[in-house]
């Protein structure tokens, strides 16, 4: 995928998902990854990269305010 479909696929991710988006790209990152799927897993971790990009003060799940 080039740099433009990402940037779509992370925009459509947000816009069906809101706040989850991020967590479903990196949650199909990891269920390519144990299918075997390199090339699949490493365009979800970069559609969830852009998601982090767009929205950088959203903490992760896990994360919390201290």
């Amino acid at each position: 995928m080039n740099e433009g479909e990402i940037r779509l696929a992370a925009f459509l991710l947000m816009k069906q998902h809101g706040d989850d988006a991020e967590n479903i790209a990196l949650s199909r990152a990891d269920e390519l990854l144990a299918a075997g799927d390199y090339v699949g897993c490493t365009e979800f971790i970069r559609i969830a990269r852009a998601i982090r990009a767009s929205n950088p003060q959203t903490p992760r799940k896990g994360e919390g305010t201290n």
